[in-house]
């Protein structure tokens, strides 16, 4: 983002080059993040015997070379529509390359439904001289009930659950006069709170203590656009991760998040410390205000998240692989 630094003020609205610059630098973050994308989407039974030296994970989250992981297969998308895109000299040219790049390049669910997201925003942008916040929000719900036509609703925390709750948010920050900036704080935000949804309900996310990969890379598509817009820095790419050996027996995983129950009750926080420390080797539980604050080494990552989720709604949820170190 080269002379973010100089940047003093946020722009109203972005010309039609600045905005497909501004897609690039989020396709460029989406791909750094892609393998760690695709990883929230491995299926790993935590609590089963090793058998023969296998886990039943599939480390890369790829199952096999002819099917990307969600987020292997959203850069990719992205990637494809904003090399179609040209040089920027209209929207109209911009927007259609978006789509008609996303479309060719997708190749699971998770790309389709992002290239019909670009094809709907595009519908809303190609008329356009500047993308402002109005017009914006206005991209965002069209891209959303694009995807969303034939949705039942009944998936919190998924992709097209969070792409309905971003138009939402940034559709209320545009009625209340907000500016391009707050337009996309709002979407990103409404959106954090439908994927943090997700564990909540679907039995699959809880046990693996993850929310759904593909709903985290379009929200990451949308914190990289309001940093490009804001002049902050893009999101950091993920550090080297190495994935823990297939034939290690008693593994053990750092949980951490923070809780809020339905009603604040220490009698209700003792009961949760007592089960998440029945199922850790180590636990720092801690009580403030209508918050409790978790944080546990266990070789159970999947039914300490079933616990947590039981007592109430989860917030800042980290799963790890707990140090081997000193």
């Amino acid at each position: 983002m080269a002379g973010s630094a100089l940047r003093t003020t946020t722009p109203e609205s972005m010309a039609p080059a600045e905005f497909l610059g501004a897609m690039r630098a989020c396709a460029t973050v989406l791909d750094q993040h892609a393998e760690a994308l695709d990883r929230l989407d491995v299926t790993f039974d935590w609590d089963a015997e090793l058998l023969d030296g296998a886990d039943g994970r599939d480390l890369d989250g790829l199952g096999d070379d002819r099917t990307p992981g969600p987020g292997t297969d959203l850069a990719t998308t992205l990637l494809g529509g904003c090399e179609a895109a040209g040089d920027g000299r209209d929207l109209s040219t911009v927007c259609r390359g978006l789509a008609d790049g996303a479309t060719r390049s997708a190749r699971t669910a998770a790309g389709h439904r992002l290239a019909g997201f670009l094809a709907g925003a595009g519908d809303a942008l190609r008329n356009a001289d500047r993308v402002d916040g109005a017009r914006l929000a206005l991209a965002l719900e069209a891209g959303a009930e694009r995807v969303t036509e034939a949705d039942d609703g009944t998936h919190p925390g998924c992709l097209l659950a969070v792409m309905s709750a971003a138009a939402d948010g940034a559709l209320d920050a545009s009625d209340g006069g907000g500016d391009l900036s707050e337009v996309l704080v709002s979407a990103a935000e409404a959106g954090l709170v439908e994927l943090e949804q997700g564990p909540l309900v679907d039995a699959r996310l809880s046990e693996r203590g993850t929310v759904d990969a593909a709903a985290a890379g379009f929200l990451l598509v949308l914190d990289s656009l309001a940093a490009v817009v804001a002049g902050d820095p893009l999101p950091e790419p993920p550090p080297d991760q190495v994935a823990p050996p297939v034939d290690v027996v008693g593994q053990r995983f750092v949980v951490r998040c923070r809780v809020t129950p339905p009603v604040p009750d220490i009698e209700a926080a003792a009961d949760l410390e007592v089960v998440v420390h029945e199922l850790s080797d180590r636990l720092v539980f801690e009580v403030a205000a209508d918050r409790w604050t978790v944080d546990a080494v266990t070789a159970l990552p999947g039914a300490v998240v079933e616990a947590l989720a039981g007592a109430g709604r989860l917030s800042e949820l980290h799963i790890g692989v707990a140090s081997t170190g000193p």
